[in-house]
């Protein structure tokens, strides 16, 4: 996304994506799941016909296919806004850290790391880790 908003990619066209993305992962989704929802109904079949009455008839149909279909692209469509508006809030709230000043001068710091090594270290050592 980074090198996409780099080279000129407006808002519009990096939400296109989104959807297309989150819309795309949905259908595969769904459709892996007919595929396992017309298996587990073949075993059914093939292992409960004599104790279920007219198990034989059962069978997935355009109606499921079709409701399978469109609850799939509203969830998409739905998660990739709630993922979207969680994504923007944390980069406003990175922004407006950003803009506050942290409360000390970070170019006069020093950073140092201290290896503590030796025998007369090592009871030390191995509590704090």
């Amino acid at each position: 996304m980074a090198i996409r908003i780099a080279v000129g990619a407006g808002a519009a066209r990096i939400l296109r994506q989104f959807l297309a993305e989150g819309i795309l992962l949905a259908l595969l989704g769904a459709a892996a799941g007919l595929l396992v929802a017309n298996w587990g109904i073949a075993m059914l079949i093939h292992f409960g016909a004599a104790a279920v009455p007219r198990l034989v008839e059962t069978s997935i149909d355009r109606r499921v296919v079709a409701f399978t279909f469109g609850l799939c692209l509203g969830s998409g469509i739905l998660f990739s806004f709630v993922l979207l508006t969680g994504a923007g809030l944390m980069v406003k709230s990175f922004w407006k850290m950003y803009l506050n000043p942290p409360g000390f001068a970070p170019e006069d710091t020093l950073i140092m790391k201290v290896a503590l090594s030796g025998p007369q270290y090592a009871e030390l050592l191995s509590r704090i880790e």
